[in-house]
């Protein structure tokens, strides 16, 4: 058996298709991180941008609630407070949270930020903020998250269904890939 051809040539195609199959979750995996990284990057921008708008204000040393035409201050805080939850749920393990705060998901974060800013930027439309800028600020970057939330879920589909096939699932299991 030891001598047999045909054992060495099964030994040599299990070991490269071990190799190749190996090579391609790792190839895998890292697109899905590396996607995943740079939508939590656009993210964090999204979240940074309403601080920058009300740090921005037209006269910052006044309460936003007294300024003639200005922003209410309710619109502001609920901005800034989506900003915040948006902050932890992308990264929980830096900002713990309180028994009583219920933890929101990045996406559901993002939708509650999203909602924030289109209340602050309605409320904003008449006073002497710079509305419209912020607003091309905004969109651009909406215009990036919308492409970088779909790539980081095609790339982290394909790596689960790569490590979900049968004989890869063999080798992930051994090797010790896991979902994302």
């Amino acid at each position: 058996m030891w001598s047999s051809p045909l054992f060495w040539i099964w030994v040599a195609v299990l070991v490269f298709w071990s190799l190749g199959a190996y090579n391609r979750l790792v190839r895998l995996k890292a697109a899905a991180q590396a996607a995943g990284v740079h939508l939590r990057g656009l993210q964090k921008r999204c979240a940074q941008l309403p601080r920058d708008w009300v740090a921005a204000g037209p006269t910052p040393a006044l309460p936003v609630s007294q300024e003639p035409g200005g922003v209410p201050e309710v619109h502001t805080e609920a901005l800034l407070a989506a900003s915040d939850l948006l902050d932890k749920a992308l990264s929980p393990a830096k900002a713990p949270l309180s028994p009583q705060e219920p933890h929101a998901s990045a996406q559901e974060a993002s939708l509650v930020l999203q909602n924030a800013w289109a209340d602050a930027m309605q409320a904003a439309a008449g006073s002497e903020w710079d509305v419209a800028a912020w607003q091309a600020r905004w969109a651009e970057l909406q215009a990036l998250l919308v492409p970088a939330q779909r790539g980081y879920e095609e790339a982290s589909q394909a790596y689960l269904c790569a490590i979900r096939q049968f004989p890869a699932s063999v080798l992930a299991r051994v090797v010790g890939f896991r979902p994302l």
